[in-house]
């Protein structure tokens, strides 16, 4: 845990006039309404949000809505369209709001800056949020990245760590959901080819290609000591690059599926060597 540190933010200028305070209030969500003059309509990506919202309710994640009252006793959303429209979804038939004072012009302006000084999660950041929430795709993904000796990280990694670290979490938790036991050994075999070639290898086309080969071969998992090194000895950042180049001559080609093919061919001359 830690508190609210503003000490090395160094000096700003305050504004002059911070605006009225906003009130909280639970208001009807048949009294708020939308002002299409400066809000988006809900686009189809959008209808997909607000079921996921719906269909996780929880107060718990409901921050309030932000509203100004307009005229016939009736509240401009300017911010939680979103929300609001799933909590009605579920029966839902009030709201907590943040009531401010402002004409249409100070709503517009209000609504382009609480969106625009959004600071974006990272995807690594939400993952470690997920884990921290216990979901279950998480704790499975995080046990396979200690045992494959991989770490996502929180924050950007510097050069050394990024031979280890794995920014690809969707890769991963995809690995994570299909086989436990080939995302254990993908990870620890492009961890070595990382080491080895000094190039990171655990990138996401990678991660699925090589994912996907022990999946359908499952005889290259059974040796796990030979396929660390078969993999380490590969070019692996060289062959993804002829991968992604080939990929792009090929209509529907993608360099997941290209590289997964070059891997069943090394693997083929690897192994019958070894034989």
């Amino acid at each position: 845990m830690r508190a609210i540190d503003v000490s090395d933010f160094g000096m700003i200028t305050p504004p002059r006039d911070r605006g009225p305070a906003p009130e909280l209030r639970w208001l009807p969500i048949e009294q708020l309404v939308i002002d299409e003059g400066y809000q988006r309509r809900i686009t189809e990506q959008g209808r997909k949000n607000v079921r996921r919202i719906a269909e996780a309710f929880s107060w718990a994640f409901f921050a309030p809505v932000i509203v100004s009252p307009i005229e016939g006793g009736r509240y401009a959303i300017i911010d939680g369209q979103h929300r609001t429209t799933a909590a009605a979804l579920i029966g839902v038939k009030e709201v907590p709001c943040a009531l401010v004072i402002a004409d249409a012009q100070r709503q517009a302006a209000a609504f382009r800056a609480i969106n625009a000084n959004v600071t974006r999660l990272l995807k690594t950041q939400l993952y470690h949020a997920k884990l921290a929430a216990g979901d279950e795709t998480a704790r499975t993904a995080q046990a396979m990245c200690e045992a494959g000796g991989v770490v996502i990280p929180r924050t950007p990694s510097n050069w050394a760590e990024k031979l280890t670290h794995c920014i690809a979490v969707q890769a991963i938790e995809r690995m994570a959901r299909n086989h436990y036991r080939a995302g254990v050994l993908t990870l620890k075999a492009l961890r070595a080819a990382s080491i080895a070639s000094e190039v990171t290898c655990l990138r996401a086309p990678a991660i699925d290609a090589l994912f996907d080969v022990l999946v359908d071969a499952p005889q290259w998992r059974e040796d796990e000591n030979a396929l660390i090194a078969a993999v380490a000895d590969l070019p692996i950042d060289e062959m993804l690059a002829d991968a992604k180049a080939a990929a792009t001559r090929v209509k529907g080609a993608s360099a997941r599926d290209r590289l997964a093919a070059a891997l069943v061919d090394a693997f083929g001359r690897a192994f019958q060597k070894a034989a």
